[in-house]
């Protein structure tokens, strides 16, 4: 579980410890959250989680060029097209090469990708509300703006 210790001085950065930089925090919580929802998905679905975002993310955005889904979930290159080409082959999604840019190719739910996808996103969906249940309204709210904050601040 969670080892809650005395809070921090984080005023200290001189002496705050490895475990308090909030690369190391992101990165624990993070690897822990992605570790649940990856087995989650695969019981309900089959697919990897690199698989279910490539899915939940041509099923959501309207602008599906390989290069776009790479660049909005920051997913490898290498990762992304391995895993693309799983879900082309195994009927989940179609692709064509882009009208207006030869070199790309667009994405596209089939039907049997649209129908996995409207599948899992209501248990995610769940997954989702289960993961913030721990904090309060305020808290959950505190948190994304810090993070949507943080996220700014490091792409300057």
């Amino acid at each position: 579980m969670s080892d809650f210790r005395q809070k921090p001085d984080f005023e200290d950065f001189e002496n705050l410890p490895l475990r308090d930089f909030l690369s190391y925090r992101l990165t624990k919580v993070g690897a822990k959250v992605s570790a649940q929802g990856a087995r989650k998905i695969r019981e309900v679905s089959g697919l990897s989680l690199a698989q279910w975002r490539i899915l939940a993310l041509v099923g959501s955005m309207e602008n599906n060029s390989a290069s776009g889904l790479i660049q909005d979930d920051l997913m490898d290159k290498g990762l992304f097209s391995r895993n693309s080409r799983f879900l082309v082959d195994a009927g989940f999604l179609s692709q064509e090469i882009d009208p207006k840019d030869h070199r790309s190719k667009k994405l596209s739910l089939t039907s049997s990708g649209r129908e996995l996808h409207d599948r899992i996103l209501p248990r995610m969906r769940e997954r989702q509300k289960g993961l913030l249940s721990c904090l309060t309204p305020k808290e959950r709210e505190a948190l994304y703006s810090a993070l949507g904050k943080i996220e700014k601040h490091v792409e300057s």
